[in-house]
Parts: C-alpha cells; sequence; structure tokens
C-alpha cells in the first residue's frame, strides 16, 4: 500500500478514523476517549506524519529509546503497558490492547501528530495491522529495534527499584517481594524465542534472529546508542 500525500481532506481523515473506533465496544470506545481527552499531540518535527513501532524484549530499553524517539520526532507514545493496565483495572480482555493501540495512533495521525508505539512488534500480522491503519492516512511506518547484552538486561530488571503497573500488579504464583521483577523475568522468558535463535556455539548461547524489515538495531549496552537514534531521526526529516 503507498503511502498517501500529505494533507488528507479533514472529511477523509474523519471517515478513516471514525471506521477505527466502530471496531471499539462502548467500554473500549470510552476508554480510547479518555486517552484522547488527556492525550496532547505535539507539533511533529517531520514534514509528514511518521509512526515507529518498536521491537524488542522486556529490559532492553524499548521504553527509553521509545522516549528517545518520541522527544526527537515531536511524537505521542501509545504504550502497550499502559493500554493493557487500564483495562485489567476495569476486568476487560487484555487483548484488546492491540486494537485500542491502532485507533490511538490513526487518532494521531489524523490530527497531524507522530507516534511511537512502545510495544513489540516482532509478529507480523501487529504489523501489518498497524500499517494498514495509518498508512492510508499519509504517514510512513518505520521499525526501530533495541538490542541488549541479556546479562545487563536481567540486571535492570533486577535492579530496578519500582516497576509499571502491568508487571507489579500482575498475577504470579510467586508471593515473596519484587513480583514485577519476577513477571518481567518471566515475559522476557517466553518471548525470547521469537528474537533469539539457540546456537550450539561457545557450549550454547542465544543469538540475535535477523530482521530484514527493521529500519535501526540500537544496542542500548553500548556507548552512543542516543547518537545513532538522534540520527536516525535527522534522516527521516
Amino acid at each position: 500500500m503507498g503511502i498517501l500525500p500529505h494533507g488528507l481532506p479533514k472529511w477523509v481523515a474523519k471517515w478513516y478514523l471514525t471506521c477505527m473506533e466502530k471496531g471499539l465496544n462502548p467500554e473500549e470506545h470510552a476508554l480510547f476517549q479518555e486517552w484522547c481527552t488527556a492525550t496532547q499531540i505535539p507539533h511533529r518535527t517531520t514534514p509528514h506524519p511518521i509512526v515507529v513501532g518498536m521491537v524488542g524484549l522486556v529490559g532492553d530499553g524499548k521504553s527509553t529509546a521509545a522516549q528517545g524517539l518520541a522527544r526527537y520526532l515531536g511524537a505521542v507514545v501509545i504504550e502497550g503497558d499502559a493500554i493493557r493496565t487500564a483495562l485489567r483495572r476495569r476486568g476487560m480482555p487484555l487483548a484488546r490492547a492491540r486494537a485500542l493501540a491502532e485507533a490511538m495512533a490513526s487518532h494521531t495521525v489524523a490530527r497531524g501528530g507522530n507516534a511511537v508505539m512502545d510495544s513489540d512488534f516482532v509478529d507480523a500480522r501487529k504489523r501489518a495491522a498497524l500499517v494498514a491503519c495509518v498508512e492510508p492516512q499519509g504517514a510512513r511506518v518505520v521499525w526501530v529495534r533495541v538490542l541488549c547484552d541479556p546479562d545487563i538486561a536481567m540486571g535492570r530488571i533486577i535492579t530496578r527499584g519500582a516497576h509499571k503497573e502491568f508487571f507489579s500488579g500482575a498475577p504470579s504464583p510467586w508471593k515473596g517481594e519484587n513480583v514485577g521483577a519476577v513477571v518481567k523475568m518471566r515475559e522476557r522468558w517466553r518471548r525470547t524465542p521469537l528474537h533469539y535463535r539457540w546456537s550450539k556455539r561457545a557450549g550454547g548461547q542465544f543469538t540475535p534472529r535477523e530482521f530484514p524489515f527493521v529500519h535501526l538495531t540500537l544496542c542500548t549496552d553500548t556507548a552512543g546508542w542516543g547518537d545513532a537514534l538522534e540520527d536516525f531521526v535527522h534522516s527521516l526529516k
């Protein structure tokens, strides 16, 4: 699907946004409207709308990179964990987080903004759904991958004082302290095969899978990754 010229007629953007919202039930639509009311869309720094989809595991620095991208792009950060937390508080299915995130991205682009999707877009169907939401409105979608040495990633998880409510409030058979860290480690372990291959080298180790769709890979355990992020944003302008 091609990228449409910037400056779509308002009625086209409004029509498309209405179609997106129709996929939400009344409770989800109320949550969506709460987000719209509470979210201020900053002035974007790019000529045309940009939507960034993040790729990476828990502890790799995905949220930190997303905040940096948003700062340079003049973008809204749409946090998957925050959406799932809001759904869980209301007793609503967590599986609906993706539909809400897509509606939020569509809303942001329709109003002339950029968006950074702070969620893992390793799944091809999830990527395709996001593209289908925002490309018809003239947005370009780019994918940014975040990697980190596993020891450093797990050290970050263990030593961090506070964890997001999505993790600290998640059900777990562990009844001791620091439930948030335990749940984060579980989620990292559960999703590792999506991002890494098992290799027999050096007695056995995980090696990163190759993702040809990615536009930028950031290694957050190395010096200068913030500069690489800034340079990438400049290349989009």
